[in-house]
């Protein structure tokens, strides 16, 4: 009887240590890589939508139609083809029914995944023999190239609220010489403190998500399109 009252005691304790642990690895308030190198949306944010969006080449353009609440926020993830890990985002813009921007390269911005070594045009996507074949990039985290490649050399466009059909109406317009844009993701979101600093996709000066390096090196938007679903 002890020795069953013991054992029972030492597996209670054992579950009670794996459910601790299992529940720690997966709170994040800022979204994450998480141990298996996925993306892990964090504690902080509500993705209410999700659209994918086509490839642009140069001198083209598009038009999406979405619906949004007012207070919702809105990104989106595409990569500039002609690189080997960069790619465009919209800053996190708070959406409303008065909003009108003019050119939403001003409110977007540029990264280098860190995933790939940069500069290496025989491993762009459109000339490199086998995908992700390029060399590993030296610093593994995601960061901000806005500074020396802004958005708006590549593209512009505008986002308005149309009162008549109560949709946002986002035109993108690839007005590069040479670099598409490729398929992408947008995304209409809740940060739920509010402060509109961070992205749900992604945080900066952190290893970058598989669904993330799958857009900005291949220009793939699949994986990240089912994990946001």
């Amino acid at each position: 009887m002890k020795n069953y009252m013991q054992l029972s005691i030492c597996i209670a304790a054992l579950l009670l240590i794996f459910s601790s642990c299992k529940e720690e690895e997966t709170i994040y308030t800022n979204s994450s890589r998480n141990a298996t190198g996925n993306l892990e949306i964090g504690s902080k944010f509500t993705i209410k939508n999700s659209w994918k969006l086509g490839g642009l080449a140069p001198g083209t353009s598009d038009t999406t139609w979405f619906s949004a609440a007012d207070g919702e926020r809105l990104t989106m993830v595409s990569m500039l083809v002609l690189s080997n890990d960069w790619f465009f985002s919209l800053s996190e813009n708070e959406l409303s029914t008065t909003i009108n921007v003019g050119d939403i390269s001003t409110v977007a911005s540029t990264w280098d995944a860190g995933t790939e070594a940069d500069n290496m045009s025989q491993f762009f996507p459109p000339n490199q023999a086998t995908p992700d074949s390029g060399p590993v990039d030296s610093d593994n985290k995601l960061r901000s190239i806005k500074s020396t490649t802004p958005p708006g050399n590549y593209f512009n466009g505008t986002l308005t609220y149309n009162a008549t059909s109560s949709m946002y109406q986002l035109i993108r317009n690839n007005i590069h010489a040479s670099s598409p844009m490729s398929p992408g993701v947008l995304v209409t979101y809740t940060d739920i403190t509010g402060a509109g600093e961070a992205n749900p996709l992604f945080t900066p000066d952190e290893p970058t998500s598989t669904e993330i390096e799958r857009v900005a090196e291949d220009g793939n938007n699949d994986l990240l399109f089912t994990a946001i679903q």
